[in-house]
């Protein structure tokens, strides 16, 4: 699973944080507040699906970090990996 923190909501426009609930468009890849896809009624890039869009993390959004040990991603500077505990 792809880590969004720091990326933008395509609906709202706010930062997603580790406590969102996420939804992610199964056409195209791009993150959702699961409250935003749905007053949204689907993907704001459907029009854009036909023609191959993928969505791809900005930029400007924080590094993804890897665990060397299990590799999974994370954003920041976390001292032990939430997935396996390692340092």
């Amino acid at each position: 699973m792809l880590n969004y923190e720091g990326c933008n909501c395509p609906v709202c426009k706010k930062p997603f944080t580790a406590d969102d609930d996420i939804v992610v468009c199964p056409e195209c890849g791009a993150p959702y507040h699961r409250e935003c896809y749905h007053k949204q009624g689907g993907c704001v890039y459907a029009g854009l699906h036909a023609s191959g869009f993928e969505w791809k993390r900005p930029a400007s959004a924080p590094p993804l970090n890897k665990c060397p040990s299990c590799g999974a991603t994370y954003t920041g500077d976390q001292v032990f990996c939430e997935k396996c505990g390692a340092p």
